[in-house]
């Protein structure tokens, strides 16, 4: 008789742990969705892409050992998708990693389990334990440990600041769009353009060349003529033989790549850009374009970065990423209530087009233009 109540017992404490732990679960997975619809009816009332639209679908997205990572909501309007929110565990905190407002998400023709590295890439189970492997293997290029701060004069002696307004590139106000509401804030450069990395670029690991082509290309046609070789269009498609020339010559200056007469496409040739690289390489660029008296300075501060941003003026942004850092075009920040803060970015990802969203917190460094 003992034996059978000790069995009873035992019995019910099993499922007394299974059910804590179903609710456990429960509770975290709604955690993730109050963030997400949080974002989104933050957002619909102000974002014309989504003012008929609503999330219709959730993708869980896992990472090592098959831990959940997240989830990926997809937003649709009248049965065509526009765009998509993840939400992960960040930094301690369950928040939007990355949104963006139009188009379909990379794993849209995926039905496998989806691995997801914050803001890298979605992947299978496969690719994403290759490239977890690989980054053991592997010196990032743009890791920080490669950024060496040299003391200048102005360190010294103050003369300028060349975070001061006058001193950046001079940007007409009508480029600059700002709003405040309740429950949203926007600031973003307009008219900014859209350039792809590899493979619809044509160098391999070129995100740092593709963004300085966006950088300079944005300038040359606003404010420094003749900083680029002809007129660059806004999108890449329309003129790509002209667009991937300035990038594969941004990959020159930026010493993306060991032998700019080898193989572009080769990742062993083209390694990806140091951050030193970036910025000795725009300085070169601005002075053989007849703009020397424009410096390129490197700024970890973000509130450097809004300083720069309201002034009107993109910057080559560095994100923090799983395995190293990814280059993208800066172009304005953002907020949904209540204080999810986000940077407004160009990804230069064909699969990340169009004004795309990032988690302030993935925010790890940039390179701006001064005369200061």
């Amino acid at each position: 008789m003992k034996r059978i109540v000790l069995l009873i017992l035992m019995l019910l404490i099993v499922l007394s742990s299974s059910s804590l732990d179903v609710n456990a679960k429960s509770t975290k997975q709604n955690e993730y969705h109050e963030v997400a619809y949080r974002f989104f009816n933050s957002l619909s009332s102000f974002k014309e892409e989504w003012s008929e639209a609503s999330i219709e679908e959730t993708i869980k997205l896992r990472g090592d050992f098959d831990a959940e990572r997240g989830y990926l909501y997809r937003v649709y309007d009248n049965e065509q998708q526009k765009g998509y929110i993840v939400v992960t565990h960040l930094n301690n905190k369950i928040q939007v990693t990355e949104a963006t407002f139009t188009g379909k998400d990379p794993i849209i023709e995926n039905h496998k389990k989806n691995y997801y590295i914050a803001p890298f890439g979605f992947y299978t189970k496969d690719e994403y334990n290759k490239i977890i492997s690989s980054l053991n293997e592997i010196i990032n290029p743009d890791s920080n440990d490669n950024v060496t701060e040299i003391p200048i004069l102005r360190d010294i002696w103050p003369w300028t600041n060349p975070l001061d307004e006058k001193y950046l590139v001079p940007i007409p106000d009508d480029l600059y769009y700002t709003f405040s509401g309740s429950f949203h804030t926007e600031q973003k450069i307009l008219e900014t353009p859209e350039y792809f990395n590899f493979s619809y670029g044509p160098v391999n690991n070129g995100c740092g060349p593709t963004t300085a082509a966006m950088l300079t290309s944005f300038f040359d046609r606003i404010a420094l003529p003749n900083l680029v070789a002809g007129t660059l269009p806004l999108q890449h498609s329309d003129n790509k033989l002209a667009v991937d020339n300035h990038i594969i010559l941004m990959a020159d200056y930026l010493n993306t790549c060991n032998d700019m007469e080898g193989d572009l496409t080769d990742g062993a040739n083209c390694t990806g850009t140091y951050y030193n690289d970036a910025k000795s390489g725009l300085n070169q660029y601005f002075g053989d374009r007849g703009y020397s008296e424009y410096d390129a300075y490197y700024n970890t501060n973000l509130s450097d970065y809004s300083k720069v941003i309201s002034a009107g003026n993109p910057v080559y942004l560095r994100l923090s990423t799983t395995g190293g850092g990814h280059a993208v075009l800066g172009i304005g920040q953002g907020s949904a209530y209540p204080g999810d803060n986000f940077l407004i970015v160009r990804y230069n990802w064909t699969t990340r087009d169009g004004e795309y969203w990032v988690a302030q917190d993935e925010f790890n460094g940039f390179v701006y233009l001064s005369r200061g």
